[in-house]
């Protein structure tokens, strides 16, 4: 859980080479934060930046206090879980970002296949119309057709009686 940075440590030691105190800081800050301790294992308290964070101080033999500079850097899972958290963010994350697109999308087909169905209705029924129109024709015709075998038929007994 520590925070990536550059961390300033101080480690105090008594007489004996034993650690009696530790704090650090993250550069530029002016406050220290205490350091659990555990022998010489110093460990970072649960809620700040530096959670997490196990160092081991060593005694020279000279010293009340030592001073040390530690990098952090983010490890492979940190860069990870940094990267699927940018991904997922429901407001600008890829994911939320590629929704939003499909979304849009299947919004633009529905409206395309709502205006090709208004036309296929208005272009079935034109051609209803034309075919009921077609049918009048037709039954017209049929109609005219009979009376012309009609006539036909009469020219042709009167034609047959005038010949006799």
């Amino acid at each position: 859980n520590t925070q990536p940075g550059t961390y300033e440590v101080e480690v105090d030691f008594d007489a004996s080479g034993n650690v009696t105190q530790a704090r650090i800081r993250a550069t530029g800050e002016s406050a220290w934060r205490y350091m659990d301790i555990d022998g010489n294992t110093l460990v970072g308290a649960a809620g700040n930046e530096e959670e997490g964070l196990v160092l081991t101080a060593v005694w020279d033999g000279l010293s009340s206090t030592l001073s040390a500079e530690v990098r952090i850097r983010q490890g492979f899972a940190g860069a990870i879980y940094d990267r699927l958290e940018e991904y997922l963010d429901e407001v600008s994350g890829v994911v939320a970002t590629r929704k939003e697109h499909y979304d849009a999308a299947i919004a633009n087909l529905d409206r395309n296949i709502e205006l090709q169905e208004k036309r296929l209705e208005t272009k079935e029924k034109y051609l209803r119309e034309q075919y009921a129109r077609m049918e009048t024709i037709l039954a017209r015709l049929d109609s005219q057709r009979g009376a012309f075998e009609s006539l036909i038929n009469q020219l042709d007994a009167s034609r047959k009686a005038a010949q006799k």
